[in-house]
């Protein structure tokens, strides 16, 4: 194995210790939520207990900053990807660094993309005064 693959694998190996049961928790109840979604939800509430708030959103927007370049550059995870930055991820992870329960962000819309990887219209995932609509409400 490779040291990519190396570092790919004890990633989700810790990821599947800090959040894996939770993400399947939300799943099981809401199996229409977006995984990716509940992920970073799940993520973001844990830093949020560990970090805080606001340093939790720094890392969620960082990663999406990254997603973003390396989706320009073609590397990283999003390598082919039209866009890598998503601004729904940013919904869910605003959710979980508030602490926000699942119940009310899956009922705000927050464990569902507002457009599809396929039907991109910006220059990420997401359309932002959808996701801001869905924050508010």
């Amino acid at each position: 194995m490779d040291l990519k693959g190396l570092f790919s694998q004890a990633k989700d190996n810790l990821q599947e210790k800090l959040i894996g049961q939770s993400v399947r928790a939300v799943l099981t109840k809401y199996p229409d939520a977006k995984p990716d979604l509940v992920k970073h939800f799940m993520a973001s509430k844990v830093l949020a207990d560990t970090v805080g708030p606001v340093d939790s959103l720094r890392v969620g927007l960082f990663k999406e900053v990254l997603d973003g370049v390396g989706a320009l550059i073609g590397t990283g995870p999003t390598k082919g990807r039209e866009a890598g930055f998503s601004v729904d991820d940013l919904g869910a992870d605003w959710a979980g660094a508030i602490s926000m329960s699942p119940d009310e962000a899956y009922r705000k819309g927050l464990f569902h993309h507002t457009e599809s990887a396929q039907n991109i219209t910006g220059l990420g995932q997401g359309k932002p005064v959808e996701v801001f609509k869905k924050i508010i409400k």
